[in-house]
């Protein structure tokens, strides 16, 4: 993708990756594309040998890719080590996202008196934030977002259009809720008496680390006594259920229709594949 806005050089993404271009180090670059389809002011990127077939005909600006495949490449060359790590830092110079965020609090939301509020935060149209609410700095509530009673969310994270926290989550630095996740509601807790269900009241809350991103649709259920906690660096696909008091550790990844039942231990670096239950 190009965004016309932009105005980096090849010498400008070699220095914020912290590697050499071969050639041509002043040619401005407005984004990135695949090998395929890039253009002389695109970079493009190699990650995977299946694509090795592009790299000859390639007309990007640039190709970030592995040394090993450098001498075959027709155009100035980024070698870097993981090129698909490289890819992913390049990537967020070109996100057009964070530069359509206003600071401050748009005329139609609606923000208890008593919400703490952060450096340079933005609450978008028709979002909700009650009472007893910590906002760190940089934090970006979307449109139609509600956050709960004395919810804490952490700097520099985003919750994307109509998100619900439920009343007590934490929420870490750098994360990243999408739209339509539910983070906090009651766990599913009944007691059976023979004839019928009572509802037991979910006393517990929900706590992320830092740098955690919920997919859309997905749930986090709160817990029925202790807390259910997602660990620092985990990634959790859309419709991802996650019932009450389910620990995940570190650096875990769920893909899309996992679901994990109450009290489930997860630990760290585990990958869970689609479907799993």
């Amino acid at each position: 993708m190009t965004h016309a806005s932009y105005h980096l050089t090849l010498a400008d993404i070699a220095h914020h990756l912290g590697i050499a271009v071969s050639s041509n180090a002043q040619q401005p670059i407005r984004g990135l594309a695949t090998l395929k389809e890039a253009q002389s002011d695109q970079v493009a990127f190699l990650a995977n040998r299946a694509y090795l077939k592009d790299l000859a005909s390639t007309k990007a600006a640039a190709v970030l890719l592995h040394p090993e495949h450098g001498k075959h490449c027709p155009v100035p060359r980024l070698e870097i080590e993981n090129p698909y790590l490289g890819y992913a830092k390049l990537s967020q110079l070109f996100d057009p996202l964070p530069a359509r965020d206003v600071v401050g609090i748009h005329p139609t939301a609606v923000v208890a008196d008593d919400v703490q509020v952060g450096a340079d935060v933005s609450i978008q149209a028709h979002a909700v934030v009650e009472s007893g609410v910590v906002l760190g700095d940089h934090v970006v509530i979307g449109a139609g977002s509600v956050v709960g009673a004395d919810c804490t969310i952490g700097a520099a994270t985003r919750l994307h259009a109509n998100v619900t926290l439920c009343h007590g989550v934490v929420i870490g630095k750098r994360g990243i809720l999408q739209s339509g996740c539910v983070i906090g509601g009651d766990g599913f807790g009944f007691a059976h008496d023979g004839t019928g269900w009572h509802k037991i009241a979910q006393l517990g809350g929900v706590v992320l680390g830092d740098d955690v991103e919920v997919g859309s649709c997905s749930s986090i259920d709160r817990g029925a006594l202790g807390d259910t906690v997602i660990g620092d660096d985990v990634k959790i696909d859309s419709q991802v259920q996650i019932a009450h008091n389910v620990i995940i550790g570190d650096h875990s990844a769920l893909a899309g229709c996992v679901g994990i039942a109450g009290s489930t231990k997860v630990g760290r670096h585990c990958m869970l594949g689609v479907g799993l239950v």
